[in-house]
């Protein structure tokens, strides 16, 4: 069973698309059954939702209704008190009080009210579990707020591990609003969810070695300096779950029962071929819809692919760190080359049809665009089609996939277009304010 965010699909023979037409993969909150999904671990899923936090045990998918399937790489949980900010854990100065609260996943003891002192002029809490860092590796780090009088927080990287210059103030009201960030700020964002705040921030650290690397700070303001400084009024604000990634982009939060470091493991999601009735010679039409919430960093994203079940032979789609849509395809372990055949903008969806003809040619089209075809491909030995991961759980989508559908036939160039067009509607972007300093 996958629990209460994913189910699987009626019968096949109940699937809609009928005779010759289109036979869903992925719909709403649920998969097709020749589809096996797997995760190891617990994992979370943030949503316009009530509560907005959604935590998940083993093997169950995350459905986003508005955006699809959440399909994520492995990911670890510096924090080993990500619960408990300014409580367990954490150690404060200048506040009146920091009491339990109902955090963003509606679980009393998951958030934490901060009460500014007034006898005081600095507001924070800093992180007490020391962290192992790796100097010019870059790390992410991302908390929930929810503003009550108070509706400005900062935080910073501290000196070690991530010297001077860290620090990141974010603007609880509205959309929500990035202020001021240190120089060493690759990237910082805030997104709001209900009545939460998601803030997030990326900074390489300056020195190597177990660091206690954070504070979290009530601020006045979007352009307070690092370490805000003001004698306090008792203004309050909650904070929520904090996680810390060795990553250049946040993903979801890996969060432990209680505490202690935790990881969320890789998701995979892979058909045989013959379960979806396509020939070894990989000959079929797919069509579906992705959304990334940002661009790959170090390695591509894996959108779609097809191969013997290694990586000798295979046609596949993915996402390159320049945001390219490439097609490309390996015969007897020899890739060709990268054929670029669309552009991805973070945050908003794309749609992708690609068609392989059995005799070692494919063709891709995106958003209606041009379509580009690939020659030289494998015509037998294909057994697996995987989306959002490539073979060995390399280059994990970390995005979402939503309404894919194939043919098991190839389709014709003239029809490409026409079939990548269809279905951006159905997904809104993610209203999400980014600052790139």
């Amino acid at each position: 069973m996958f629990g209460a965010l994913g189910r699987r699909a009626p019968a096949l023979g109940l699937l809609p698309g009928g005779a010759g037409g289109p036979v869903p993969l992925i719909g709403a909150g649920w998969l097709h059954p020749a589809l096996a999904f797997s995760r190891a671990s617990a994992a979370a899923i943030i949503r316009n939702a009530t509560p907005p936090l959604t935590e998940v045990g083993n093997t169950a998918p995350r459905f986003d209704l508005d955006l699809g399937l959440l399909i994520e790489g492995q990911r670890t949980n510096l924090e080993a008190n990500p619960r408990t900010p300014g409580r367990t854990g954490w150690s404060n100065v200048g506040l009146s009080s920091a009491m339990p609260a109902v955090g963003p996943n509606g679980v009393m003891g998951d958030a934490t009210v901060f009460v500014e002192a007034s006898t005081t002029d600095q507001h924070q809490s800093l992180s007490g579990a020391a962290m192992p860092f790796t100097a010019g590796d870059l790390y992410s780090v991302s908390f929930f707020a929810r503003p009550g009088t108070c509706a400005f927080v900062q935080s910073i990287g501290r000196q070690l591990p991530f010297g001077s210059d860290v620090f990141a103030n974010f603007g609880l009201n509205g959309a929500g609003s990035v202020g001021t960030v240190g120089s060493s700020v690759t990237r910082a964002s805030i997104t709001r969810y209900g009545d939460w705040y998601v803030c997030s921030y990326t900074a390489p650290a300056a020195a190597s070695g177990a660091q206690q690397p954070i504070g979290l700070y009530m601020a006045q303001s979007l352009t307070d300096a690092r370490v805000p400084v003001y004698l306090g009024t008792g203004r309050d604000v909650t904070l929520g779950p904090v996680w810390i990634e060795q990553a250049p982009f946040p993903t979801t939060p890996p969060l432990p029962a209680t505490s202690g470091v935790a990881t969320r493991l890789v998701e995979s999601l892979s058909a045989p071929l013959s379960d979806l009735g396509i020939a070894p010679s990989g000959a079929c039409t797919i069509i579906g819809t992705f959304m990334l919430p940002q661009l790959p960093l170090n390695n591509p994203s894996g959108l779609l692919h097809a191969d013997d079940g290694l990586t000798a032979n295979r046609y596949f789609i993915r996402c390159s760190t320049l945001g390219q849509l490439q097609l490309v395809r390996t015969t007897a372990g020899a890739n060709s080359g990268a054929l670029v055949f669309g552009t991805v903008v973070p945050g908003a969806p794309f749609r992708v049809a690609v068609s392989v003809d059995g005799t070692g040619r494919a063709a891709a089209s995106a958003s209606g665009g041009a379509v580009f075809a690939q020659t030289g491909g494998p015509t037998t030995g294909l057994t697996t089609l995987r989306i959002g991961i490539e073979a060995g759980n390399f280059a994990p989508l970390n995005g979402y996939a939503k309404r894919l559908s194939y043919l098991p036939r190839p389709t014709a160039d003239a029809d490409l277009p026409a079939l990548s067009l269809r279905g951006n509607a159905d997904l809104t972007s993610m209203q999400e304010i980014i600052q790139w300093p």
